[in-house]
This record gives C-alpha cells, structure tokens and sequence, in this order.
C-alpha cells in the first residue's frame, strides 16, 4: 500500500531480521496470485520476486511475500463479492487499453514498481472496459441483463495440477 508521508516505496521483506531485497516490478508480482501456493517447488516464481539472495521458502517468507502483493484496505468496507475479478493475462489487453486511456501509460514500455500499478488499477474509472468487465463478475444481484454479461465475462475455473491430472486420467479412462 501506499504510503504518502514516507519518501520511496518498499523494496524488501524481513524475515526473521533479515531483509531480503524484492524485484519490485509489476511484471514480477503478476502471476504471484496463482502461484503462491505452489512456491516452494517454484523456484522460477522465486527467482523473479528476489533481487539478490532469496531466503529458503518458508511460511514466514510466503507470508512476507503476501503482505507486499496484498494492499491492506479499511474502506471500502464490505463491499468485495469474494469473487476474482480479474486475470491478467486473460484480461491483459483490457488493462493495458485502460492504463493508455486514462493515464497514459504504455505499460509495454514502462517499468513501474508493484504498489504504484496495483493503485492505479484499483483507480481505473467505470468507464473502461475492464472496470466494467471486473464490475460483471462481481455481481451479485439479480438483474437479468448483468446476470447474462457476469456469464458472458466469467473467468474460466482454476483447477490445481493435481485435479487436472484426475480429469485427465478419467477422461482417458472413460473417453
């Protein structure tokens, strides 16, 4: 999370009382989401996220990690569905469009640190299309005609590896 009174951004984790310096930028932390669970045999993740030395994946590292990737928000209060909104790489092109259009930003060509893109894309006006998309997916009322877009833009379901080999072995099995 932001924060306006400190000069710079945070650039590293402590463990344990030591510090381990963090690839702060927003291309690094994408895929952080889908692949925390799996970090310890991850070392690819591992290599990205670190600067220099990584510690040994642990509890207290992963639980780091989280804090820096997971903004801590008081307000709004109770308004998240619970829902994933977004996916990006799914929605990649939705993201950038945005970012050009209200900030103009490219953000092929532009470095930017994790908490600086996670803010502006939280900012994103209703009017972009991937506000409007993210809006959709969480929708939790019953208008007909946002039922049928929260379909129309639903995120395809995420099966860990071990229930895609079972799915894999029964279709196999059973054709």
């Amino acid at each position: 999370m932001l924060n306006l009174k400190k000069k710079g951004l945070p650039d590293a984790i402590e463990v344990n009382g030591e510090v381990f310096f963090l690839n702060t930028d927003y291309r690094a932390w994408l895929d952080f989401p889908d692949r925390i669970m799996n970090i310890a045999e991850d070392y690819s993740l591992y290599e990205e996220l670190f600067k220099e030395d990584s510690p040994f994946p642990s509890e207290e590292v992963i639980h780091a990690l989280a804090g820096f990737f997971y903004e801590k928000k008081e307000i709004p209060r109770g308004t998240s569905s619970g829902e994933e909104t977004i996916d990006f790489e799914i929605d990649a092109d939705y993201i950038y469009a945005a970012f050009m259009q209200v900030y103009g930003i490219d953000l092929i060509d532009t470095d930017m640190h994790w908490h600086k893109f996670s803010a502006l894309l939280n900012a994103l006006p209703s009017e972009t299309v991937i506000a409007q998309i993210m809006n959709f997916r969480g929708y939790k009322g019953s208008d007909k005609e946002m039922i049928e877009q929260r379909a129309k833009w639903a995120l395809p379901t995420k099966f860990t590896d071990e229930e895609r080999e079972a799915m894999e072995e029964f279709e196999e099995l059973f054709g």
